[in-house]
């Protein structure tokens, strides 16, 4: 089997797709190598601030070629049969749901080369975020996702105690635990120090990373970015943290000479 087969393509591309109650997404290709005899796609519905509700299940739907979208029933076994728009059999397909709202599909793959697209509908009364992956191997799928929602922080951001910190809420909206590869106490630059590092994040979870900086004497500037190092597939750019502190004294009043 080809490499690419064993790497998990994921979606959307940044972020989530949001789909509010009753709400469908377009259809979205994904790609099927051309070796493969199964495909996976693991999805996690993403809850109000990255809960787990345990609400109604989306509804999952495939197509081959340029045939009609198929729902894929719910079971363990690949039940829904999948057809081209010549009515020809491409695949069977079933999803099963895990825990944290992950649902895990199984695609058996019988024409080789077809394109195939899949479509999600919320079915769940609150608005949800979704996030996927597909792979030729289950165990490709499980792969964690990072979420910040702040990237970037100034001096203000920083206490004023002995040892400045600040603390960064990290979400998880991928279909597995999110583990970070420095442990505490990794210098990450620039006067900064990662203190703090959380417990595994289970998926539709959140946990605080805690970096503290150099008291800086005056006057002194001191800056980072620092990478995420995670078992993640989040854009690099999208897990950047940018540390900056300055310090430069009071103010000093005019003075005529």
């Amino acid at each position: 089997m080809a490499t690419e087969a064993l790497v998990p393509e994921a979606f959307p591309a940044q972020d989530q797709l949001r789909l509010k109650t009753g709400e469908t997404s377009g259809p979205v290709p994904f790609y099927v190598p051309p070796t493969a005899d199964t495909m996976f796609l693991r999805l996690i519905a993403v809850g109000p601030g990255f809960q787990s509700l345990g609400g109604k299940a989306p509804t999952i739907e495939l197509r081959a070629n340029d045939g009609e979208l198929t729902t894929v029933a719910r079971g363990s076994e690949p039940k829904s049969i999948i057809r081209d728009e010549n009515g020809v059999v491409f695949g069977t397909a079933g999803f099963t749901r895990e825990l944290n709202d992950v649902f895990l599909m199984r695609l058996g793959v019988e024409e080789k080369g077809s394109r195939w697209k899949t479509r999600i509908t919320n079915n769940d009364p609150e608005e949800l975020g979704f996030v996927w992956m597909t792979a030729s191997q289950e165990e490709a799928t499980l792969r964690s996702r990072i979420s910040l929602s702040q990237r970037g922080f100034r001096d203000a951001d920083f206490s004023e105690d002995a040892v400045p910190s600040v603390t960064v809420t990290v979400a998880n909206i991928g279909p597995a635990a999110l583990r970070f590869s420095d442990p505490s106490g990794t210098d990450i630059g620039g006067g900064f120090t990662l203190e703090e590092v959380p417990d595994p994040i289970e998926p539709n979870s959140t946990g605080e990373l805690k970096i503290t900086a150099e008291v800086l004497a005056i006057p002194d500037f001191r800056s980072t970015e620092y990478v995420l190092r995670a078992n993640d597939v989040t854009d690099q750019r999208e897990k950047t943290l940018s540390l900056i502190r300055s310090h430069f004294g009071p103010p000093v009043p005019f003075e005529p000479i």
